[in-house]
């Protein structure tokens, strides 16, 4: 009766053992992967983030070449109503 107790106690405590690492290894590829995870967002996160700003900077860009571009429009407009006015007047 002893040898059987003693039987069935190692082999539940080979068991626990195998169960524990099992749980180690489990526990190691969750890590791996959330630092994957984390590594992989934080790249795209980057990308993003530099994006934005190249987006930003163009936008810059086409509002001074917008603000340029109407600036000279008005100053056409100004100058041929000068010129109109000055004809009207002779």
């Amino acid at each position: 009766m002893e040898e059987e107790e003693e039987l069935i106690t190692n082999k539940l405590i080979k068991k626990l053992d195998r169960l524990k690492k099992d749980k180690e290894q489990i526990l190691q590829q969750v890590e791996q992967e959330e630092e994957l995870l984390t590594n992989t967002l934080h790249k795209k996160l980057q990308k993003l983030k530099n994006e934005k700003l190249m987006i930003e900077s163009q936008l810059e860009q086409d509002k001074k070449y917008i603000i340029n571009r109407l600036q000279r429009q008005y100053e056409l407009v100004v100058a041929e109503k000068k010129y109109v006015a000055y004809f009207i007047m002779i």
